[in-house]
């Protein structure tokens, strides 16, 4: 198995200033121990003469089969299923969109907008490997048709990436509200951030066409293993 170039992450500690070790004691000694446990990974000490620093060389490691194309599959395939499932609704509730509005509770998202944040997830990560910045969909879908529509545009966008898997490894800047924002390299930003908030999402959808009396069941959210299926 290939493994990334080692990442460095310190912890400064000041001679005679012990509350920046007690505020970073439990993390390191998680690291130390987690590291430790592997001959690859090694802890150096470098000693100053009014500050020493530790430094815990941590390897960022990846799954040797994630490619830029192996996550083009997956959120291809689960887009498949959304679709799948917005077909279901569709059928159960004929002429009738309102199952669009219907929402688990009442400071949760409707089901139309968890059409449209799914779909955000695969979208930037599409926008990203271009070289573009994050555009969210506009979350009031107030159509059947507008949310056909957003997962047809997003499985193109997908299809239309040409990035190398090196664009893995470049650091990502995510802006959150109130200023806040994450950085993060790009492994850790497919899955830490995009892939949790695609399930989520997905998941949410999934349960509001459930709870409206749609019937749908795990087989249909687990669409992406029907073309493994074997008969003994």
């Amino acid at each position: 198995m290939s493994h990334q170039p080692i990442k460095m992450r310190q912890f400064a500690i000041s001679s005679g200033d012990t509350s920046l070790l007690q505020l970073h004691k439990p993390l390191w000694l998680l690291e130390t121990r987690r590291l430790m446990r592997s001959p690859r990974n090694w802890i150096q000490w470098q000693p100053g003469v009014k500050s020493a620093t530790m430094t815990l060389a941590l390897k960022e490691r990846k799954m040797s089969s994630q490619t830029i194309d192996s996550i083009v599959t997956l959120f291809q395939s689960r887009l498949t299923t959304l679709e799948h499932l917005l077909k279901l609704a569709q059928t159960h509730f004929g002429e009738s969109e309102s199952f669009l509005d219907q929402r688990i509770a009442a400071d949760m998202l409707p089901f139309g907008t968890q059409i449209a944040f799914t779909c955000n997830q695969p979208r930037n990560f599409a926008l990203w490997c271009s070289g573009k910045p994050m555009d969210n969909l506009d979350p009031q879908v107030t159509s059947v048709a507008a949310a056909y529509e957003h997962i047809a545009n997003t499985q193109e966008l997908l299809a239309s990436i040409h990035a190398e898997d090196e664009k893995l490894n470049e650091l990502v800047r995510i802006d959150l509200s109130q200023g806040r924002y994450l950085e993060m390299f790009g492994h850790a930003y497919i899955n830490d951030f995009l892939i949790p908030n695609f399930y989520f999402h997905l998941v949410t959808a999934y349960d509001i066409l459930r709870m409206t009396g749609v019937p749908i069941g795990k087989q249909d959210y687990m669409m992406h293993l029907v073309p493994l299926i074997q008969k003994a």
